[in-house]
Parts: C-alpha cells; structure tokens; sequence
C-alpha cells in the first residue's frame, strides 16, 4: 500500500492510498502511535533528477582531479606546481621557456649551468672619440647590454657600435643626456665583438653601460 496521508490529530490520519492500482479514499480514521512526532522517511531509494550530481562526480581525494579524454593540450595534473614555485614541464614546445632559463636567484640570469655576473662598464673623455673601446668581452663570450646612461656637456653625436655596425645614435644639445633602461637586452651579434663608441666633437663626456656576457 502506497499514498500520501495527512494528520491534524496527533491521534488520527486521513488521507488517500493506493492498493491494486485502485485509489481508495479513507473516510474514517486511522490510529496512529499518538507521539506527534514527525517520522523519517528514507529517500536511499528515490531517482535523483537527470544528470543530477553524485559521489562519483565529485572530487574523491582532497584537491585531486583525475581528468581523462580531456582536449589535446589541456593542462593537467603532471603540468601544474608540483612543488610550491617548480614547474615540471614534459614535451614542450621547441623555444618554451624551461627553469633553466629562469631567474635563479632574484639579480642573476640562469641558463643551463651558467650564471651570468653583471658587467658596468664607463668611460668618461674630454675631447671626441673615435671608436674608443667601451667593452671588450671576455675570450669567447658576447656582450649584452641592459641599461644605457650617456651626459654630454656640448651639443654632440654619440654613437654606440657593436665592432663595426653602429647600433645606437645619440643627438644630443648641450648639457644633454639620457637613461636607458632596455626592456629587450641587446646581445652582440659575433662573440668576441667589442663595444666601441664614437663622439662628433670635443667636449665632456661621460658613458655607464651595465650589463652581462654570455
């Protein structure tokens, strides 16, 4: 037997119930335990509505997720933070950025098993220069430039070259000057090249380059 009832007297009960498919409407009353108390139902056995969420959708281990047939290329478990600040990265694309190539150690620059030392380097002259060396690397190591600082006291030309081809130009009035901080470093393009500077007439002049070899 099956229905829905309804109780307004803690002693009685009336409702509708259904018995061999016959709907039968109980006019009387029907005793009950008399404690008023409301009593459980279980709902163990009643379907859950379509594509409702169950236990086995849900995350089964902590913060773990098992994701399978995802999107070629999703991320997944073995490509997140493995270990607070490390990265694990298998089958990268060629040129990805890898720890390697990281900074290592907040002020340094890593690649491989090399660590690059900062390089500054300055001159300061009174008269014009022709090609006067700036930077001469060491013995098999290009130079790389991140910041430029250049003050004159004459109206003058300044010029940068790496070796032989002129890579910066400076046109300065009197009392001029410049800070150049590069957001892309400039490399020298051979190794061994040397950084020369050339100033269009006499004058004080007074050059700061700072930056790495590699």
């Amino acid at each position: 037997m099956a229905g829905n009832a309804h109780q307004t007297d803690p002693t009685k009960l009336k409702g509708t119930v259904n018995q061999a498919e016959k709907d039968r409407t109980i006019t009387g009353t029907v005793d009950v335990d008399g404690s008023g108390v409301t009593q459980p139902i279980s709902a163990t056995a009643l379907p859950l509505p379509e594509g409702a969420a169950t236990s086995a959708k849900q995350l089964a281990n902590d913060h773990d997720v098992n994701v399978s047939n995802q999107i070629s290329g999703f991320a997944t478990s073995a490509k997140q933070l493995a270990n607070d600040h490390d990265v694990n990265v298998t089958n990268q694309p060629s040129g990805f950025a890898t720890s390697e190539k990281q900074l290592a150690d907040g002020h340094s620059v890593s690649k491989g098993d090399t660590s690059y030392t900062k390089v500054h380097k300055d001159d300061q002259q009174t008269t014009a220069q022709t090609n006067t060396t700036l930077w001469d690397p060491t013995g098999g190591k290009k130079f790389v430039i991140t910041d430029i600082i250049i003050s004159v006291d004459t109206a003058m030309t300044v010029t940068l070259k790496d070796e032989a081809a002129v890579i910066f130009e400076f046109y300065f009035a009197a009392n001029g000057g410049c800070v150049i901080n590069l957001q892309t470093p400039y490399e020298s393009t051979t190794a061994d090249n040397i950084l020369k500077y050339t100033t269009s007439t006499n004058g004080k002049t007074s050059i700061t380059i700072e930056g790495y070899e590699v």
